[in-house]
């Protein structure tokens, strides 16, 4: 997977701790139910498909059934938390979700974080950067077809907004090869029409 491999590039002659850094990858493999042992289970075949730096994260959410049954639109809006970036030094705004039920998704998504990130901070690896709901509502909105000025507003510019919806396209094309049958045909109409 993307997380041994970044390992393994990560060596250098002068690197004592490679074994370390691989058990700590392979531990927290282990414990989300991606290896087992030295195999990968079926949670693990569907990581290697997944080229995201958020590649456990999302993997673990698919397994959790948190982006099951929902719809093209709100499926785009849960897939874009993995997606968009906060940028600048300071705290994200709280999540501006535009229904019940992607807010209660995206406390499912963070509470799935959290336990990530606990793991690799006790096994001392890098951090999964936390999940952010900032494209949610403008990944929803275009989906569904909205214009692009509806998409818009004082916190997001054309060129953050193509840039976010490009990465977007990118994930749910992914999830359509591995997520299981409806999620997939949700994820796939969602990435055709989020690509228009």
């Amino acid at each position: 997977t993307e997380r041994l491999e970044a390992t393994l590039l990560g060596f250098d002659s002068n690197d004592n701790d490679l074994l370390e850094r691989f058990d700590a990858v392979r531990s927290a493999m282990e414990s989300f139910g991606h290896l087992d042992g030295w195999r990968l289970t079926t949670a693990g075949r569907r990581l290697r498909s997944i080229f995201h730096e958020s590649d456990l994260l999302i993997s673990i959410a698919i397994g959790a059934g948190t982006l099951d049954g929902l719809g093209p639109h709100d499926l785009a809006a849960m897939v874009s938390c993995f997606t968009h970036e906060h940028r600048g030094g300071d705290r994200p705004p709280p999540p501006r979700l535009p229904t019940r039920e992607l807010q209660d998704r995206f406390g499912e998504l963070r509470s799935l974080w959290r336990q990530l990130s606990a793991q690799e901070a006790d096994l001392t690896l890098p951090e999964t950067r936390e999940p952010s709901a900032g494209f949610a509502t403008p990944a929803r909105l275009w989906c569904s077809g909205a214009g692009l000025g509806n998409c818009l507003d004082d916190d997001l510019s054309g060129g953050d907004f193509v840039r976010n919806a490009r990465n977007l396209v990118d994930l749910l094309s992914q999830i359509a090869q591995v997520a299981a049958h409806d999620t997939a045909s949700a994820a796939a109409a969602a990435s055709a029409a989020s690509g228009r």
